[in-house]
């Protein structure tokens, strides 16, 4: 479905509710992101310049907020810097890198 033309089309609640499913099918969380990345990079195209950034801050927001960070390896967290989506809205997304490191390092719940 990602490499198909009609993902440029799908639209943002159905995005949010495939992301939100504990049910989906997807080969690691790591390959997900990288899904969604595609998929807000195909969305630029559709805004405005004066609303462009704005819509895709709320975008972004919305969409980043339901992945499972935690479930990224280590090694697949620290490739999230090289991936487009987290340089472009690194404010939004770091706190999450960070959370999740701390887990796997342990000291999480310290």
């Amino acid at each position: 479905m990602v490499n198909s033309e009609d993902y440029q089309l799908l639209e943002l609640d159905m995005l949010i509710s495939i992301l939100a499913d504990n049910d989906i099918v997807v080969k690691d969380e790591y390959t997900l992101y990288t899904y969604l990345n595609k998929w807000v990079e195909l969305q630029t195209v559709k805004f405005a310049s004066g609303e462009l950034e704005t819509s895709m801050i709320e975008i972004v927001e919305h969409t980043v907020s339901l992945i499972r960070f935690p479930m990224m390896s280590p090694r697949q967290l620290a490739n999230l810097l090289l991936v487009p989506l987290t340089l472009n809205y690194k404010d939004l997304i770091m706190n999450q890198m960070l959370v999740s490191m701390k887990f796997h390092a342990g000291t999480f719940y310290k």
